[in-house]
């Protein structure tokens, strides 16, 4: 109920609309990245069929890859939900995210300073993390997704669905997406932790790295405070893992029997 409780309070105190402050930013960072991220897998995994490993490999090159090309975006992202938070208790009549926005981008210039190549590195401020966290992630949610969608796949027997959709295939995948995609965030929320304390606090932080911040969360906050948010992260990423490898596989099911359309 911890959750439902922190939900509650949000929208009771700072108004129902602070729960999607960073949606706009949101959407602009996963189009890119699903479009990358998950083809890559594919390809990868075609090419590593015959190793036992290949789910773990392919899993993980694609997430780095994807990770590092839309990094920027991840970093402006997390900048906008952390200013978001602040300026609606101060603004309740703000109905878009000008404001955060504004704050978050103000942020990220006050980082570009030095020569032209520490003025690029800082948008790439907290990669170290986000790869940590990702790549250990995409790692184990692959390595769990493949044999689940197998077993559910010789087990489970649907039926098609209206218009011809694949009631089998968008079933399996979405409850083997859930499964494995709330088993991976819950191992590697340290790491979300970390990634979210080195992309919003001050620069002297940042330059600590993420093994560094890990031992620092670990000693004030213990094992409570590297797990911080584990729940909301796991029903998050069940949810959008769900839905996501299933609306994948129908698409790809839609585009390898009508290619040409």
């Amino acid at each position: 109920m911890s959750c439902i409780d922190g939900l509650w309070k949000i929208m009771r105190h700072e108004g129902p609309s602070v729960l999607w402050h960073g949606v706009n930013v949101s959407v602009l960072i996963s189009v890119p990245m699903i479009c990358m991220y998950l083809p890559m897998y594919d390809t990868l995994l075609a090419e590593l069929e015959s190793k036992s490993s290949a789910p773990l490999i392919a899993g993980s090159a694609a997430r780095a890859m994807s990770v590092v090309a839309t990094s920027p975006l991840e970093l402006l992202k997390t900048r906008i939900q952390a200013a978001g938070v602040g300026s609606v208790a101060s603004s309740r009549n703000a109905t878009n995210l000008v404001t955060p926005f504004s704050a978050a981008l103000q942020q990220m210039r006050s980082d570009m300073k030095g020569n032209r190549s520490q003025q690029i590195s800082s948008l790439w401020r907290g990669v170290g993390a986000s790869l940590s966290k990702d790549v250990p992630f995409a790692g184990l949610y692959w390595t769990l997704l493949e044999p689940s969608r197998t077993w559910l796949d010789s087990h489970a027997h649907i039926s098609h669905g209206p218009s011809g959709i694949n009631m089998h295939t968008l079933a399996i995948n979405a409850l083997a997406g859930s499964v494995a995609g709330a088993a991976a965030a819950a191992v590697t929320t340290p790491f979300d932790v970390v990634k979210t304390r080195l992309q919003t606090r001050d620069a002297q932080l940042a330059r600590k790295g993420t093994l560094e911040c890990l031992v620092s969360v670990a000693k004030t906050g213990g094992v409570r405070g590297l797990f911080s948010g584990w729940g909301p992260r796991t029903l998050r990423t069940a949810a959008a893992y769900g839905i996501l490898m299933s609306s994948y596989e129908i698409c790809k099911g839609i585009y390898s029997t009508h290619p040409s359309e």
